[in-house]
């Protein structure tokens, strides 16, 4: 289980991808009520905007600059990164 502080100080989490190591940016309570707005108005875009959001390189950098980007994102890497950071969204609550 993380530790409530780095979830409370939004620390990014550290994740190996098919051998990329990848960041991934915790969500803010900005995130869930545009991740949400996403979701209500588009649904098609909700998982590329959450790779585009939150999946940042090692200069904590997006790796994706667009949505249209983010929509291009391999299968094998988009699928786990989407659960990990869906993942984050539910942290905290048990």
């Amino acid at each position: 289980m993380p530790d409530i502080r780095d979830i409370l100080r939004l620390k990014p989490v550290e994740i190996t991808i098919d051998g990329w190591n990848l960041t991934i940016a915790r969500p803010t309570i900005m995130d869930l009520i545009e991740a949400i707005d996403i979701n209500a108005k588009n649904p098609a875009e909700g998982r590329a905007w959450l790779l585009h959001r939150h999946l940042l390189d090692d200069l904590g950098l997006p790796v994706f600059a667009t949505l249209d980007d983010a929509k291009q994102c391999p299968a094998h890497i988009a699928a786990p990164a989407i659960v990990a950071i869906e993942g984050l969204y539910n942290e905290g609550r048990d």
